[in-house]
């Protein structure tokens, strides 16, 4: 999941990396410039007319070659807008394909969330199957304490069996003793049975003593056989606890691996927990540096944009300045049009006409002359005088003109400052709620980031006791089995005990049955030397 996080998240900053600078740069281009318009000049004097009169076709040129500039740069902008019309659709292009991303993004987003649930039901059922594990776990140790009984209890049989075992190996040595002394004692009467009554009773003496060696044989094989029948009932049993051990044993052995095994799943499943919470832990320093940084960028904005509108009334302060400037300009170039000057023309006819009237005087009128002459040089006068005003109005003008060039050139930049500053101002201004939602939405995903580590660092505490609990749970199988494989062999030791006890006494009661015989030939022989030894009559 933190992997699918990290990727949706650095995908998304991408997508604004990419669109939102697009989106910008294509307002800033395209967005109409601010300004201020201009007011046209009021008029030229007729100075200005008199010199464009005189100067013919030059300025005819000039406003040609002003017009070939002005479809230059026209075909310029032109070219220019149609490139950042083709980079506006590209830019939009771009836009629908990042919202279709996005899009699948979160379609994978919500996958993931359900294999998510399905991981959860999982780490749920590993749990029951633990209940499970540990109730088979305690039913294990019940048995082993159980086998441990029964081994005690076994070895107080065992106990109590090999001192009866003494103790009819003694009986035996006794009755062997009886044998030797009833053979010896039947020596004895038959070669005294020609004897007197003393004789007799040695007769018959030891006739009672084969009789009671028969009956102590007699005896003792019953007591062997009930020997016998109780070390053969224990030696079943000891086989049967032998039996059930090996069970145990087999059982434990083929429940070893099954822990194991699950051991192995709680270790995978602790350690996917904690990759869960190394990536939770990524996640959410991935969302706290983006509301860090847009924390930044809309500290910046709100910042700047106070800047940037005192700015902006301070220049649009300089453009009303400068208006009112072009405007006093204007006026005193309309005062300056205004004002009359003599026309040099026509001076300059009337001085053509006194000039005239001089060369036609013939004859001696001096003082005609003198008149004229008089008067042509107070025409040239006028004329001088003439010419002079109308360059200094011309002077005026073009010094006036070139101050409302430079005027309009001032205002000109101040517009251009002015929509500069307007643009900034109001890109600042879009910017700003868009990078407020994306704080939000950054905040969002710190909370999701938080709560999505929280449960990653509560499975991993789940999937670590769960893996400790499948450990001990494999460490305790792994006791029993050792238990269990220590006591087989000597339960087993107790069964081939047992046998063994057995063979023997089953060899010790074959041993007084075949013996019985050859007492009981002796008796019936002691009770025919006293019958042949008895005097007819003797009581």
């Amino acid at each position: 999941m933190r992997d699918i996080n990290a990727t949706s998240v650095l995908i998304r900053r991408v997508a604004s990396a990419v669109i939102l600078p697009g989106v910008l740069t294509s307002m800033l281009v395209l967005a109409p410039q601010a300004s201020a318009e201009s007011a046209p000049v009021a008029g030229i004097c007729n100075g200005v007319t008199n010199q464009l009169a005189h100067r013919g076709n030059a300025q005819p040129n000039l406003l040609k070659a002003a017009a070939k500039q002005n479809a230059e740069r026209i075909a310029t902008l032109t070219a220019e807008r149609t490139a950042l019309v083709t980079t506006q659709n590209s830019l939009t292009a771009q836009v629908t394909t990042a919202e279709t991303e996005i899009a699948a993004l979160d379609a994978r987003y919500a996958t993931l969330v359900g294999q998510i649930d399905s991981v959860t039901m999982s780490l749920t059922r590993l749990e029951a199957d633990k209940t499970t594990m540990t109730a088979a776990i305690a039913a294990a140790n019940t048995e082993l304490t159980a086998l441990q009984g029964q081994k005690t209890a076994l070895v107080d049989q065992v106990t109590p069996l090999q001192a009866q075992l003494t103790a009819a190996r003694t009986e035996l040595a006794g009755l062997d003793t009886s044998r030797t002394r009833a053979l010896a004692d039947k020596a004895a009467q038959e070669a005294d049975l020609a004897a007197a009554r003393a004789r007799l009773d040695g007769a018959t003496a030891a006739a009672t003593t084969a009789q009671t060696t028969v009956d102590g044989q007699v005896a003792a094989i019953e007591k062997g056989t009930e020997e016998l029948a109780v070390l053969v009932a224990r030696g079943d049993a000891a086989q049967a606890l032998v039996d059930a051990a090996e069970k145990k044993l087999a059982d434990a052995r083929l429940a070893l691996p099954v822990l194991e095994t699950a051991a192995r799943t709680a270790d995978t499943d602790a350690a996917g927990a904690t990759a869960t919470v190394v990536r939770s832990e990524e996640n959410l320093r991935l969302a706290e540096q983006s509301v860090t940084t847009l924390t930044q960028q809309i500290g910046t904005i709100e910042a700047g944009l106070p800047v940037l509108q005192a700015e902006i009334a301070g220049l649009q302060g300089d453009i009303t300045t400068r208006t009112a400037e072009i405007s006093a300009k204007q006026k005193e170039i309309a005062a300056a049009s205004a004002t009359p000057v003599a026309d040099a023309a026509a001076l300059r006819t009337q001085l053509a006409t006194l000039e005239a009237e001089l060369a036609a005087i013939k004859g001696n009128a001096d003082k005609k002359k003198q008149e004229l002459n008089a008067a042509i040089t107070a025409k040239k006068t006028e004329i001088a005088a003439a010419e002079l005003a109308a360059a200094n109005k011309t002077a005026l003008i073009t010094a006036l003109n070139g101050d409302l060039t430079t005027l309009q050139g001032q205002l000109a930049t101040l517009n251009s400052s002015l929509s500069a500053k307007q643009q900034e101002s109001s890109n600042l201004q879009q910017q700003l709620p868009g990078l407020q939602t994306s704080l939000a939405g950054a905040n969002g995903q710190v909370t999701s980031a938080a709560d999505s580590l929280a449960d990653a660092n509560a499975a991993r505490a789940a999937a670590n006791t769960a893996l400790t609990d499948a450990d001990a749970a494999v460490t305790a199988k792994k006791t029993e089995l050792a238990a269990l494989e220590a006591a087989l062999p000597g339960l087993t030791g107790d069964v081939t005990t047992a046998k063994a006890e057995i063979v023997q006494k089953q060899a010790e009661l074959e041993a007084l049955e075949d013996a019985l015989p050859g007492l009981q030939a002796t008796l019936t022989a002691a009770d025919s030397a006293v019958t042949k030894e008895t005097p007819p009559g003797w009581t």
